[in-house]
């Protein structure tokens, strides 16, 4: 069958709308969802990126709030006593030793607690109305009862916190020293710091020996008066001179020597014996952060 120019035309124009359509699908199409698969890749890639890139520009700030963050914490827990020295009785032990060896006092007895778990507790005034049904019926404008919110405020904020935990201890001891040796002891201990807390003070003998010392001296007067020679008998004046130089011989040689106590004198200073008991709180030490990486 022959074909016309017309046919061959239109035949060949067929072909080449089949030949481009056979093209488009089995090259151009799957290559185009090629290139689309590609940009929605690199659209997710470059969100990553960014989002890598936004992460990467909090890394500076978050190490610098972070060594704050630190150092703020170092600087509250620095008031605490060091929680190694007070892990074990011995170790406080040996840590109020010091003290003692410092001030020249002597350790009597000695009573040294187990380390606990304590909370710590705000301190704050309770506020109370007095007569509140009264005060409501004068307060008409209400200036009573905003003068009362603002005095309980704090108190109400502080009662509502968290009461936070620590570790703590308590150390009794029974001193013997001078009054100076005593307060030295106290002020030391003071100078501890804030979470060291002197809870007790007995002191046996207020009067570090004066008083003692002053009993005995009037012992002595008191002795020395009933040894004083009876009143002179009636007699001449020369038997009775010779009497009183008889007795008064007699009384130099049986009369004791008053002794007066170097603590009264000013020339020793008295001991006694004092109770202490010593509160003791510490936390555990944080180590520092590692932001090198």
């Amino acid at each position: 069958m022959k074909l016309n120019y017309r046919e061959k035309v239109i035949l060949a124009i067929v072909a080449a709308i089949a030949i481009l359509l056979a093209g488009f699908f089995t090259l151009i199409k799957p290559k185009n969802e090629e290139i689309k698969d590609h940009e929605a890749e690199l659209e997710t890639k470059q969100a990553e990126k960014q989002k890598i890139e936004a992460d990467i520009a909090r890394i500076d700030p978050l190490i610098k709030q972070i060594d704050k963050t630190y150092q703020d914490t170092k600087k509250l827990t620095g008031d605490f006593v060091d929680s190694s020295k007070i892990s074990t009785p011995e170790k406080l032990d040996q840590y109020m030793q010091n003290i003692a060896s410092e001030t020249g006092v002597e350790i009597v007895e000695l009573n040294v607690d187990v380390p606990k778990s304590a909370s710590i507790n705000y301190y704050y005034r309770s506020y109370e109305t007095l007569l509140s049904g009264m005060m409501s019926s004068a307060d008409l404008n209400g200036e009573y009862a905003k003068a009362e919110a603002k005095l309980s405020e704090e108190s109400t904020q502080l009662s509502q916190r968290t009461a936070e935990e620590a570790i703590s201890t308590e150390y009794g001891v029974l001193i013997r020293g001078t009054r100076e040796q005593v307060f030295d002891y106290l002020k030391a201990v003071e100078d501890l710091g804030d979470t060291t807390l002197i809870k007790n003070v007995e002191i046996n003998d207020y009067t570090f020996g004066a008083a003692e010392a002053l009993e005995d001296l009037v012992n002595q007067v008191n002795q020395a008066a009933q040894n004083q020679p009876a009143e002179t008998p009636e007699g001449g004046e020369e038997g009775a001179a010779n009497n009183n130089e008889q007795e008064q011989q007699q009384q130099e040689q049986q009369q004791p020597e008053i002794q007066v106590s170097p603590v009264l004198t000013g020339e020793s200073d008295g001991t006694s014996t004092v109770k202490i008991i010593i509160s003791l709180y510490s936390v555990y030490d944080m180590p520092q952060p590692d932001t090198s990486a």
